[in-house]
């Protein structure tokens, strides 16, 4: 299984999202502010979201930036905090319109 920095790094630059800043400002615009250094926390593995719907928003940026795109890679993320996997509620927000097959979850190197 993936950390969470491991993940969050991963999901970051896959969504096209190049700094931290960068992904401050993308958090910042849904209402989350937080200190920079969080981020290099997260990214480092120095510390780990404790609230479910802080990671939610995580994901919720990489969803919209296209750097997750399946259930299982939402999941991975949701896992790899302590955070379980997505609701039924959850899933039909995020991917009902976009997924009709199985997927695959990352797995980074």
């Amino acid at each position: 299984m993936n950390t969470f920095a491991q993940l969050f790094k991963y999901y970051r630059l896959r969504s096209g999202i190049a700094s931290l800043t960068e992904f401050a400002d993308a958090f910042a615009n849904k209402g989350y502010f937080y200190e920079l250094s969080i981020f290099s926390h997260w990214q480092k593995g120095n510390r780990t979201p404790t609230k479910r719907p802080v990671v939610m928003m995580v994901v919720t940026v990489f969803i919209e930036r296209g750097g997750i795109v399946s259930v299982a890679q939402a999941n991975d993320l949701l896992e790899s905090a302590g955070h379980g996997y997505l609701t039924d509620r959850e899933r039909e927000r995020f991917f009902t319109s976009k997924i009709t097959t199985p997927s695959v979850s990352a797995t980074v190197l």
